[in-house]
């Protein structure tokens, strides 16, 4: 019958496609007719489908784009902004300090979300004692981004602003809710130590000895403080750690020699110990001998 012909010509029917593609082919040349024959030979309930079939799909890509057009968008944005960040920090390396600065803005105002690009211009307004730092600080804690190299920052930059009382306040509160590290050690002297608060900085640096006894230089900078304390107990306590950390070969040893003979009275005994110390560490130089032997002259000048 002619519903059983042929009615492409051009179409080898010997070779047939894969077995399992056959159910496949046969869809879609039911939805979409290969050739004009084929279409006038097509029923009312394909073509409704086929239809159906497309005015789903471009509603189904219309829908995804308004989806995931911002989305695409703000990572397209986030990426040039993560390579501008790189390439301000590169400048910076090399020195070209006004042109890394001005890529630092320009990554920030492609995307104001950005948490590198943010982290970047909080840095450098820091470093030029600008107000707008405070700005990028706040935007940092809203994205709930902040590490404690920028909770330390933020101190510092209080600090370069002129506000040593919300420097120590927020030094105090940094310290009650993060681990003590060096870092964190070394910026609390630094602030509490230049404003002679010794009884703060006495109190977490021994919180952190006692946390890490084996931390040589955790041990120096208590004892350096609790000399300077003026307390006679806390000045006691320090001069025992500091020859206690004087009699090690290491560079810690040394280091801890050279404060010692640099503190302006010592009692005889400590001032012969000292000489001897200077003489015998492994580690000391000549200008340590040539100290020992100045020492020696001073104690008994006849």
């Amino acid at each position: 019958m002619l519903w059983n012909q042929n009615i492409d010509p051009t179409k080898d029917l010997s070779k047939k496609p894969f077995i399992l593609w056959r159910p496949f082919i046969a869809a879609w040349e039911w939805l979409v007719p290969p050739t004009v024959a084929h279409r006038d030979r097509q029923s009312p309930l394909a073509r409704w489908v086929a239809t159906f079939v497309i005015i789903s799909l471009c509603t189904s890509l219309l829908v995804l784009g308004v989806v995931f057009a911002r989305p695409l968008r703000n990572s397209y944005k986030n990426m040039r902004a993560n390579s501008m960040v790189k390439e301000s920090r590169r400048m910076a390396e090399n020195g070209l300090i006004v042109n890394s600065v001005k890529t630092a803005q320009e990554a920030y105002s492609i995307a104001p979300e950005n948490e590198g690009a943010i982290r970047l211009n909080f840095e450098y307004f820091t470093l030029m004692k600008r107000d707008t730092a405070l700005y990028f600080y706040d935007k940092l804690k809203h994205l709930d981004a902040l590490t404690p190299a920028d909770e330390q920052l933020h101190v510092r930059c209080l600090i370069s602003l002129g506000k040593p009382k919300e420097a120590s306040l927020a030094l105090e509160q940094l310290m009650r809710v993060s681990q003590p590290s060096e870092a964190l050690m070394k910026l609390a002297e630094e602030i509490w130590g230049q404003r002679e608060q010794n009884k703060p900085l006495l109190n977490v640096l021994r919180i952190y000895h006692e946390k890490h006894p084996d931390d040589k230089e955790s041990t120096l900078r208590f004892a350096k403080v609790q000399l300077s304390s003026g307390n006679p107990s806390e000045i006691g306590l320090g001069m025992e750690s500091l020859w206690k950390l004087a009699s090690e070969d290491d560079a810690i040893g040394l280091q801890t020699l050279e404060y010692l003979s640099s503190l302006p009275s010592l009692t005889p005994a400590d001032t012969t110990r000292l000489i001897e110390r200077l003489k015998t560490h492994p580690k000391a130089d000549d200008r340590h001998y040539v100290t020992a032997l100045k020492r020696e002259v001073q104690q008994s000048p006849g």
